[in-house]
Protein backbone atom coordinates (compact mmCIF):
# COMPACT_ATOMS: atom_id res chain seq x y z
CA UNK A 1 0.00 0.00 0.00
CA UNK A 2 2.68 2.20 0.92
CA UNK A 3 3.76 2.35 -3.03
CA UNK A 4 0.69 2.98 -4.16
CA UNK A 5 0.10 5.73 -1.81
CA UNK A 6 3.37 7.47 -2.89
CA UNK A 7 2.24 6.89 -6.52
CA UNK A 8 -1.29 7.99 -6.11
CA UNK A 9 0.21 11.28 -3.50
CA UNK A 10 2.69 12.39 -5.72
CA UNK A 11 2.45 15.50 -7.56
CA UNK A 12 1.45 15.14 -11.58
CA UNK A 13 5.21 14.71 -13.25
CA UNK A 14 5.45 17.87 -15.59
CA UNK A 15 5.36 17.75 -19.19
CA UNK A 16 7.94 15.42 -20.76
CA UNK A 17 8.52 13.14 -17.98
CA UNK A 18 7.01 9.82 -16.96
CA UNK A 19 3.37 9.48 -19.09
CA UNK A 20 5.60 11.42 -22.19
CA UNK A 21 8.36 8.74 -22.17
CA UNK A 22 5.58 6.08 -22.21
CA UNK A 23 3.44 8.18 -25.06
CA UNK A 24 6.37 8.70 -26.92
CA UNK A 25 7.02 6.80 -30.34
CA UNK A 26 10.86 7.44 -29.91
CA UNK A 27 10.98 6.17 -26.35
CA UNK A 28 11.93 2.81 -27.13
CA UNK A 29 13.19 -0.41 -25.02
CA UNK A 30 12.41 -1.20 -21.27
CA UNK A 31 12.76 1.06 -18.35
CA UNK A 32 13.49 0.12 -15.05
CA UNK A 33 12.92 2.62 -12.17
CA UNK A 34 13.30 1.86 -7.96
CA UNK A 35 10.18 3.77 -6.54
CA UNK A 36 11.31 4.04 -3.06
CA UNK A 37 12.41 6.17 -0.65
CA UNK A 38 16.34 5.34 -1.35
CA UNK A 39 16.52 4.98 1.93
CA UNK A 40 17.60 1.74 3.78
CA UNK A 41 16.08 0.83 7.03
CA UNK A 42 17.41 -2.11 9.88
CA UNK A 43 15.20 -4.39 10.71
CA UNK A 44 15.22 -3.30 14.72
CA UNK A 45 13.84 0.13 12.72
CA UNK A 46 11.48 -2.31 10.83
CA UNK A 47 10.24 -3.43 13.92
CA UNK A 48 10.19 -0.59 16.29
CA UNK A 49 7.55 1.36 13.10
CA UNK A 50 5.76 -1.53 13.20
CA UNK A 51 5.22 -2.00 17.20
CA UNK A 52 3.86 2.00 16.48
CA UNK A 53 1.89 1.22 13.99
CA UNK A 54 0.35 -1.77 15.29
CA UNK A 55 0.46 -0.99 19.16
CA UNK A 56 1.59 -4.03 20.12
CA UNK A 57 4.54 -5.63 21.24
CA UNK A 58 6.62 -7.88 18.61
CA UNK A 59 9.34 -9.93 20.23
CA UNK A 60 12.57 -9.64 19.06
CA UNK A 61 15.48 -12.32 19.48
CA UNK A 62 18.90 -10.96 18.62
CA UNK A 63 21.00 -13.49 17.32
CA UNK A 64 24.60 -14.22 14.94
CA UNK A 65 23.97 -13.55 11.02
CA UNK A 66 23.16 -16.72 9.67
CA UNK A 67 25.50 -17.76 6.31
CA UNK A 68 23.97 -16.05 3.36
CA UNK A 69 22.28 -13.15 5.26
CA UNK A 70 23.12 -9.61 3.73
CA UNK A 71 24.46 -6.56 5.41
CA UNK A 72 22.46 -3.86 3.62
CA UNK A 73 20.33 -3.95 0.66
CA UNK A 74 18.46 -0.99 -0.46
CA UNK A 75 17.55 0.85 -4.02
CA UNK A 76 18.34 3.81 -5.35
CA UNK A 77 15.45 5.65 -6.41
CA UNK A 78 17.81 8.86 -7.98
CA UNK A 79 16.67 7.67 -11.40
CA UNK A 80 13.24 8.25 -11.12
CA UNK A 81 13.74 11.84 -9.79
CA UNK A 82 16.25 12.35 -12.51
CA UNK A 83 14.08 11.19 -15.36
CA UNK A 84 10.68 11.20 -14.40
CA UNK A 85 10.81 14.33 -11.35
CA UNK A 86 9.14 11.45 -9.00
CA UNK A 87 9.86 11.40 -5.35
CA UNK A 88 8.68 9.32 -2.85
CA UNK A 89 6.52 11.36 -0.20
CA UNK A 90 6.36 8.99 2.34
CA UNK A 91 8.58 7.29 4.50
CA UNK A 92 9.10 4.17 6.92
CA UNK A 93 6.35 4.86 9.77
CA UNK A 94 3.37 5.85 6.92
CA UNK A 95 4.49 2.79 5.16
CA UNK A 96 4.18 0.68 8.46
CA UNK A 97 0.83 2.22 9.75
CA UNK A 98 -0.64 1.33 5.96
CA UNK A 99 0.68 -1.76 5.72
CA UNK A 100 -1.34 -2.26 9.66
CA UNK A 101 -4.46 -0.91 8.62
CA UNK A 102 -4.60 -2.87 5.48
CA UNK A 103 -3.54 -6.17 7.39
CA UNK A 104 -6.18 -5.24 9.77
CA UNK A 105 -8.67 -4.15 7.59
CA UNK A 106 -8.41 -6.96 5.99
CA UNK A 107 -7.23 -9.67 7.87
CA UNK A 108 -8.02 -12.91 4.97
CA UNK A 109 -5.81 -10.49 2.33
CA UNK A 110 -7.14 -9.91 -0.99
CA UNK A 111 -9.78 -12.18 -0.56
CA UNK A 112 -11.17 -9.30 1.69
CA UNK A 113 -9.93 -6.46 -0.38
CA UNK A 114 -11.79 -7.74 -3.26
CA UNK A 115 -15.11 -6.91 -1.63
CA UNK A 116 -14.27 -2.89 -1.58
CA UNK A 117 -12.29 -2.47 1.58
CA UNK A 118 -10.71 1.16 1.38
CA UNK A 119 -7.97 2.18 3.25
Amino acid sequence: MYLVLNLISSPPPPKNTAMNRLENPSSKGVFVYNLGTGTGYSVLEMVAALKKASGRDIPVKIVERRPGDIGSCYADASRALKELKWKALYGLEEMCRDAWKWQSTNPNGYADADKGTKL
